[in-house]
């Protein structure tokens, strides 16, 4: 098992599907999805949904900043790239083959098996919250319709609180 999850660290693919969940928020179905012609390296940001052949699951359309942590990995993706190529998808036969390879890296590093591919998109929220950004603007990140969508994603951390009670 150990032998198994040390090679996924060695599938550049799987890293950087995780990295650009992390730092996106991005649903899986939408990074699957997402072609060269969806980022825009020249206005730095993402069009998620908004594009022929392409929705997104609450069925709207939303433009997402491109993180610094992952600008270089999708500009690497994209060299030579025609607009339609699945940019992180491709390497995937199925979703449920990223979540097994996913769950193999976390049990390895330990990670509570509560802890799944999605829990990035929890994760992104709770950053996001971490880092004093309003919350309609989580939403919108997000693609939620609804706020009490985003609330349920958006936890506050120990240190948020600690920090908060510290400021009064």
């Amino acid at each position: 098992m150990a032998q198994a999850a040390l090679e996924l660290w060695d599938r550049q693919d799987l890293a950087d599907i995780i990295l650009v969940a992390a730092f996106t928020g991005m649903r899986q179905g939408e990074l699957f999805k997402l072609k060269a012609q969806d980022v825009d390296l020249s206005q730095n940001l993402i069009h998620v949904g908004g594009r022929p052949g392409f929705t997104t699951k609450a069925g709207n359309y939303s433009a997402l900043p491109i993180h610094d942590r992952i600008k270089d990995l999708l500009a690497q993706r994209m060299a030579n790239a025609s607009p339609n190529v699945l940019l992180l998808g491709d390497g995937w036969r199925d979703p449920d083959q990223l979540r097994r390879a996913f769950n193999k890296v976390r049990n390895y590093v330990g990670k509570d098996e509560s802890y799944f591919f999605h829990s990035l998109h929890h994760s992104f929220a709770t950053w996001a919250v971490d880092a004093d950004v309003n919350i309609r603007v989580i939403q919108d990140l997000l693609g939620h319709k609804r706020i009490e969508t985003t609330l349920r994603y958006a936890k506050v951390s120990n240190a948020t609180s600690r920090a908060a009670v510290s400021s009064i």
